[in-house]
């Protein structure tokens, strides 16, 4: 048991305690007695019908609040991640970009190391805030939903960020606190409202290449982004394609060897009596059991001699002389995206009626590989049994040696294997890796499409009235194919009597001899090759999903006056239609491919609606300030959903709090709320998924297993989950230092009735204590051996956590030196509190694995990423810090040890060639909403070379700059590639070159 330092929210009240009163005083005396100031308001761009530019100061919609503001800082902690900065990130795709922010910690999905099968989602990636899983963080697209992707990653269903093109998108906001009352369910930890480009003027063509310091994984990533419009139609779109090659686990020093090594191996693992060892002149392991296991020799071809084996009264080949799988497993997988996305809006009657419609299209293919197909123990319940017929056919079908009987595995009486030198047939406890079959190759395919088609109006009434509703459809259909084994064929390829060796047979296969199973796959033998061929299959899996909305929202930002001006004031209503197919090929229904057991075809749908009401009241403003209170005025929101599909229905309040005691320079800002998740339909009627998780045996002196299978069930009476969110924070702007920007926020979410599958060591301790919960179950041999643990999604967790995030942004220009910029975003974790079962121990996970038999990753305490900017006639130069903390977790003997943190930097630099063109007046800019803008002067009479010049930039960069190798972790020894997978990758220095265009 890890017991780290318990931390309490006292540091944040004594660091807040301390700073509120310096930054009010320093506020006080920075400040001119005369004039009060207004409010900074967003300066945003508009064209009138004419296509004329006006400079406006407008009202914008930010993420979390359904009515438009023209205030800089709302009552909300929001981060704004422009354009600017997705450029000058580095970052190859929008996943990239949003898993490295510090706001993200552990339990999002990544793309490396990520395995397949019946349980993951090879080559989707999405982000987790705050450490809370992907479930609880709500991904939007221009503020409305969109299909989730139809295969979770163990249960935890998510946006693909892959389907969402880096290159489509105009800024990302993210609401760092909940806001299911604005939004429903799953807007639990935080929003991610990535905004696209719908008002884009003239065109831009991207071209980058990059690769890493060993030439192994090239990427290019092209893009062309434009934009026409006269101020009363306007048509925006991009077109991209991206590429990038994978990387092997053998090809990097930290992951060749993992730090376990599997029992599931080649030459096999076999499960034999003590009297077919003795009969075939082997070395007898006596046992209570009357089993023991054997092994074939290193190098053998198929022939050896029983007593050249190795023998054990456990498996020879396990533990440090396992099976290696990363010798042959992908760590990063091959991916090829390529789509577009194309908007419109168009002014009926001006600004009261205006129609708008989009469309995106995004094909995702990923192509990785695992090591060929890990048997599991030949006999596991829910799983076909494998078997190995006796060296000589026996007819009568008895066993004279003992062992598993024709009954109990399927063996046809009479059929044998000419090559088994123990007369009897081999399962039970088998294991075998079969090598011989070559890689289990994984081909998935995402066709991802939504469509958007609705109407708003500003500006009615008195002015301050407008509307917005809209239906959205939204589809991702993923395909996977690949190399697999099929068990049947496997079987039948056992059996020297099966009729497909027969020549005069109509199954005949081109070879007449059987599989023969006790080589070396480092020896090919060369007639096993027709029989592996005939056992490869190729099963297709087609799942989809599919969501539909329909919207509306009616908003004034003033329904009545008070004094300190218009009362702000939102409704609105949704209704969604949700559903989810998956259809497994036949081989996979009926459980014919080794490794993975039984997929039953699942449907599942969901009908909800939910109305919502949000008001913002000024108490005080400018026009009647007092001492201590420029500024003062209360959101407050309520939302009720309703699910028709079981009868469910939630309702949720927020209440939020904007104070500027002295002027416009210094912003306190709070909220509280509640808010909900509703299971997913992957998590209520989706078929049971197979997986392989550790496990340490009470009955079994605790010994540990990393590859425990385990079948893991939905469940249709699944109830909502809840949660409770505060945060509580300021920001400040002090005149006093022009361009400095500090922001301070404390934060804290509750989860209660959280959906999850009960962790192994906790059901076999359960079943140790006679206390297995309904749907657990432990199957074991005769002899004790697990060969199958059943859990099931239960509500029955509880999660806190709690934290506080910093911001500092400054920026200093000079008359000679060009502009600095500084800006640094760090991520405190004080505590992550988790509760397995109801009235269970309370578990403080902050800076300690996520999972202790991986070790994958970790509920990290820091997270930061600072950056410096340089700008100086046409050059920009940055570079970047980032911080990612350690964690504690155990090795194999479970003693407590820390993996190491990494600080990791990276370099850009960029040249905008149009400072060569002296006739530019202008040269493109970027508002607060960062809507790129093309200058008007006289481009026409610029020569051939000047036009190239202008608006051309090239950057180079590097990414992991000093090729920072991962930390090692060990996950009690079960860590699959050597070091936190789900956090890190191997990609390591990582060069690139852009070229950059506009039009």
């Amino acid at each position: 048991m890890i017991n780290p330092r318990l931390w309490t929210f006292g540091f944040f009240r004594t660091s807040l305690a301390v700073s509120l009163p310096l930054i009010l005083a320093t506020s006080v005396l920075a400040q001119n007695p005369a004039p009060t100031t207004t409010e900074t308001a967003a300066t945003v761009r508009s064209f009138n019908e004419n296509g004329t530019e006006e400079a406006t100061t407008e009202r914008v919609f930010v993420t979390g609040s359904a009515i438009p503001t023209a205030a800089e800082v709302g009552p909300n902690p929001v981060l704004n991640v422009t354009r600017d900065l997705i450029n000058k990130s580095g970052e190859r795709n929008t996943e990239e970009l949003l898993r490295n922010l510090p706001v993200a910690n552990a339990n999002g999905v990544p793309v490396s190391n990520n395995e397949n099968g019946s349980n993951t989602a090879v080559g989707a990636a999405t982000i987790a805030l705050r450490g809370f899983d992907a479930r609880a963080t709500l991904i939007l697209l221009d503020g409305r939903r969109v299909a989730p992707y139809p295969t979770g990653n163990r249960r935890v269903v998510f946006i693909d960020l892959n389907t969402i093109p880096e290159s489509s998108i105009q800024s990302i906001e993210i609401l760092k606190d909940g806001a299911s009352t604005t939004y429903g369910a799953d807007a639990v930890a935080g929003v991610v409202n990535i905004k696209r480009y719908h008002d884009y003027r003239g065109a831009e063509a991207k071209f980058e290449y990059g690769n890493t310091t060993e030439k192994d994984s090239g990427t290019e990533n092209t893009a062309l982004t434009f934009g026409v419009g006269d101020g009363k139609t306007n048509v925006s779109g991009t077109i991209n394609y991206y590429h990038r090659n994978s990387i092997f686990n053998h090809d990097r020093s930290y992951s060749a060897v993992p730090p376990f090594l599997s029992s599931n191996a080649s030459p096999y693992n076999l499960q034999v009596t003590n009297a077919a060892v003795a009969a075939a002149g082997g070395t007898v392991i006596p046992s209570t059991s009357g089993n023991q296991f054997a092994s074939a020799p290193n190098g053998t071809n198929g022939l050896a001699p029983a007593n050249t084996y190795l023998y054990g009264a456990g498996r020879p080949r396990s533990g440090p002389n396992g099976f290696n799988f990363n010798e042959f497993s992908l760590s990063f997988p091959a991916s090829e995206r390529y789509g577009g996305y194309a908007a419109m809006d168009h002014k009926i009657f001006g600004d009261a009626l205006v129609v708008y419609g989009d469309f995106m299209y995004q094909d995702v293919k990923t192509h990785n590989e695992l090591a060929a197909p890990a048997t599991g123990n030949f006999q596991t319940p829910g799983f076909v049994t494998l078997a190995i017929p006796p060296r000589v056919a026996n007819p009568a079908g008895t066993t004279p040696f003992g062992g598993p009987t024709y009954a109990e595995t399927g063996v046809t009486p009479g059929a044998f294997n000419p090559f088994n030198p123990f007369n009897q047939i081999i399962s039970g406890g088998t294991r075998a890796r079969l090598a011989e079959f070559g890689n289990r190759l994984f081909d998935n395919e995402s066709d991802a499409w939504l469509g958007t088609l609705g109407f708003r109006g500003d500006k009615l009434i008195n002015g301050t009235w407008g509307y917005d509703t809209g239906f959205r459809y939204s589809q991702i259909r993923n395909t996977t194919t690949g190399q697999q084994v099929s068990i049947s064929r496997f079987n039948r390829i056992m059996n020297q009597a099966d009729p497909i060796f027969n020549p005069a047979s109509s199954e005949y296969i081109g070879t007449t001899t059987a599989f023969n199973p006790f080589g070396d796959f480092r020896v090919p033998i060369p007639s096993n090759a027709a029989s592996v061929e005939y056992a490869r299959v190729h099963p297709k899996d087609i799942d989809t999903s599919k969501l539909a909305t329909v919207d509306a929202t009616i908003f004034t930002s003033a329904l009545f006056d008070l004094p300190a001006g218009g009362v702000g004031f939102a409704v609105g209503g949704q209704f969604r239609r949700e559903s989810l197919n998956e259809d497994p090929d036949q081989l996979n229904i009926i459980g014919d491919i080794a490794g993975n057991s039984a997929i039953a075809a699942a449907r599942g749908g969901r009908k909800s609606y939910g109305v919502f009401v949000e008001t913002i009241i000024p108490i005080f403003s400018e026009k009647n300030a007092i001492t201590g209170f420029h500024t003062f005025e209360i959101n407050a929101a309520g939302r009720y959903e309703a699910f028709l599909n079981n009868d469910t229905n939630v309702a949720v309040p927020k209440i939020g709090v904007r104070w500027q005691p002295i002027d416009d320079s210094l912003t306190l800002r709070f909220t509280w709320g509640k808010g909900f998740r509703e299971p997913s339909l992957e998590e209520l009627y989706s078929a049971p998924i197979s997986d392989i998780q550790p496990s340490h045996d009470p009955q079994n002196g605790g010994a540990f297993e990393p590859e425990t299978t385990t079948l893991i069930q939905s469940t249709p009476t699944l109830a909502p989950e809840d949660s409770e969110t505060f945060s509580g924070g300021f920001v400040w702007t002090p005149k006093f230092i022009p361009g400095l920007t500090v922001s301070t926020d404390i934060w804290q979410i509750e989860r209660t009735g959280v959906v999850q599958s009960a962790f192994l060591d906790a059901v076999l301790a359960r079943e140790a204590a006679g206390t297995l919960l309904p749907g657990e179950r432990v199957e074991r041999l005769p002899d004790g051996t697990i060969t199958r643990i059943v859990v099931s999604n239960r509500n029955e967790a509880s999660q806190k956590a709690n934290g506080v995030d910093f911001g500092l942004q400054y920026q200093y220009q000079t008359a000679s030196f060009g502009t600095f910029t500084s800006l640094t975003q760090i991520t405190y974790l004080n505590s992550f509190e988790i509760q397995r079962v109801a009235g269970g121990p309370i578990e403080q996970l902050a800076g300690v694995t996520t999972d202790p038999g991986q070790s994958q990753e970790g509920y990290y305490r820091w997270r930061g990423n600072t950056r410096l900017d340089w700008a100086y006639k046409g050059f920009d130069f940055i570079a970047t810090a980032r911080l990612i903390s350690g964690f504690i977790e155990q090795d194999p003997d479970l003693i407590t040890r820390n993996v190491g943190r990494r600080v990791l930097f990276d370099l850009q630099a960029s040249y905008d060639f149009s400072s060569l063109v002296t006739t530019a007046e202008t040269s493109p800019s970027y508002s607060k909403n960062d809507k790129s803008s093309v200058s008007t002067d006289a481009s026409s009479h610029l020569s051939f070379c000047d036009t190239m010049l202008k608006g051309t930039t090239f950057t180079v960069g590097v990414i992991n700059l000093f090729d920072k190798d991962p930390p090692f972790a060990s996950g009690q020894g079960g860590n699959s590639v050597g070091y936190p997978g789900f956090t890190y990758d191997s990609t390591g220095r990582f060069y690139y070159v852009r070229l950059t265009k506009k039009f």
